[in-house]
């Protein structure tokens, strides 16, 4: 828990000293363009995300699933970004981001399931490729914050998971 307590702090130091503080410009929407992703990655699987800039931050929220025959895959997330590195000629927002939030993964079959709840933190690059569509890349760490398996499996628990995403953004 104390090496999760570090990650989370140094996650927010960088953050926080990045911006002399939190000001009207700041809060801002950065584009008037609330995006739309979807994507592949682990934990997210195949995913849909709303996001809403805020200047240089960014708010996401999706649901993910993977098609299997005999098991149901699940995820929900919900993500901040920092964007802090970089121009775009199409948008205001910088194309190097910081990614950190919270995944839920559920893989369900008949004789078992398996429930996890991670800490994910990450590092990419969104491409814009115009004003409405952008391919974004990301690798990082999830860290294990809760877990939970039942039934006929063997049980084990990772304390980090390696984490990696692709997605293609669009912004109306």
């Amino acid at each position: 828990m104390k090496r999760l307590s570090g990650i989370l702090f140094f996650t927010l130091l960088i953050f926080c000293s990045s911006q002399n503080g939190l000001s009207q410009d700041t809060l801002k929407i950065a584009s008037k363009k609330v995006g739309f992703s979807a994507g592949i990655g682990f934990t997210d699987m195949m995913n849909i995300k709303v996001r809403v800039p805020l200047h240089q931050f960014q708010i996401a929220l999706g649901a993910g699933f993977m098609p299997l025959k005999e098991e149901n895959v699940l995820s929900v997330t919900g993500d901040v970004y920092y964007h802090f590195a970089g121009t775009s000629k199409y948008t205001g927002q910088r194309p190097w981001f910081l990614r950190t939030g919270v995944d839920y993964f559920k893989d369900e079959a008949d004789s078992f399931t398996e429930k996890y709840l991670f800490l994910g933190v990450r590092a990419g690059r969104v491409m814009n490729i115009s004003k409405v569509f952008a391919i974004d890349l990301d690798a990082g760490a999830g860290f294990t914050l809760w877990h939970e398996a039942t039934g006929d499996m063997l049980d084990i628990k990772p304390k980090v998971l390696p984490l990696i995403s692709l997605s293609f953004v669009f912004m109306f």
